[in-house]
């Protein structure tokens, strides 16, 4: 008599039997084996043991037999009074069997958001089984229309049996735009044994729309918007500001902004980089983008030679709008006398 597949299991206990009376022990015999059927459903011979005793299974590897199979021997060839299976029992540890389970808790910020806004994502995962789970491994995955992929992991807590715990995801998508579809997994490849995996699934697509407005840019002289060709003082402060409308997204790097001033008899703008000792960088307040997405740019030059100088500034967004189709350009001269 053989049984059915008993499992699968995460570790072996032991086997336990018990038979009828044996009549007569000179012409009774009776035994069990044991078969150890692995992932690929194949079944090897493992043990055999006297029916009337129990058996220690804990040697059995349950990584590399996750299934068992037993079988019963019974004969009497004299008097036809072969002793009788009264039970079989295995015991042994089960396989936790963790869930995404929307329905106990699913919340994410929303369908299509501004680019530079934090997304978030967070669901409920839940313990169907009665085996506890080790510290939870998450999969989340952002894929874009042209199958670009980011991955992060995260190891949540211990997962405990009949418990919940929520997973949660938050990306910036400051580098991010269109549709946007995030994946996540739980427990991938297998990283501890479960039941099942085809419920271990998530998926939520978004919008991100694209920030396509140009920023604003002024440039003033002393305070003053100058016309090309005025005369202005050889010690000049001149302030450049950039102003954004974009609220997620700060005005907060120099890159943003390229100087270059062309002095008298030359061809070519001199770049003016920002470890120079008088130009100064002031970036947007981060506590305050919603009100004044605003920095802005402080040179304070001394021009020592006579002549037509050309103030050339380019200048963008953190998202690459350019504040003009043409770099902003100004004729100035300067008269020391």
């Amino acid at each position: 008599m053989r049984s059915t597949a008993i499992g699968p299991a995460k570790s072996w206990g032991s086997l336990e039997t018990s038979i009828s009376e044996i009549v007569d022990p000179a012409n009774d015999s009776t035994r069990v084996a044991v078969f150890g059927i692995n992932p690929t459903s194949q079944d090897t011979t493992l043990l055999f043991a006297d029916a009337s005793n129990s058996l220690d299974l804990g040697t059995v590897s349950a990584e590399q037999y996750p299934y068992l199979q037993l079988q019963y021997y019974a004969k009497d060839a004299v008097d036809r009074t072969a002793p009788q299976l009264d039970h079989w029992r295995v015991y042994y540890t089960g396989l936790p069997e963790a869930s995404v389970n929307a329905s106990n808790f699913f919340q994410y910020y929303n369908d299509t958001i501004q680019q530079g806004e934090q997304f978030q994502f967070e669901i409920a995962i839940e313990n169907l089984s009665q085996h506890d789970m080790d510290s939870l491994l998450v999969k989340y995955v952002l894929t874009d229309e042209r199958n670009n992929e980011i991955t992060h992991f995260e190891r949540l807590d211990p997962l405990k049996k009949d418990a919940v715990i929520r997973s949660f995801f938050e990306i910036n998508t400051k580098t991010l735009s269109d549709k946007q579809r995030l994946t996540l997994e739980v427990n991938p490849n297998n990283d501890q044994a479960e039941l099942f995996h085809f419920n271990n699934f998530a998926v939520q697509e978004f919008f991100i729309e694209r920030d396509q407005r140009n920023p604003i840019m002024d440039v003033t002289f002393d305070g003053t918007h100058i016309m090309n060709g005025d005369i202005v003082s050889s010690t000049p402060i001149i302030s450049i500001a950039l102003k954004d409308e974009n609220q997620y997204l700060a005005l907060s790097d120099t890159s943003l902004f390229k100087i270059f001033i062309k002095y008298p008899n030359q061809e070519l703008g001199q770049r003016i980089h920002f470890d120079n000792a008088f130009l100064e960088f002031f970036p947007a307040s981060e506590g305050n983008l919603s009100g004044n997405n605003e920095a802005y740019v402080e040179l304070r030059p001394t021009f020592n030679q006579d002549g037509i100088y050309e103030l050339i500034v380019q200048s963008e967004d953190a998202t690459g709008n350019q504040s003009g189709d043409l770099d902003y350009k100004v004729l100035f001269e300067i008269i020391n006398r």
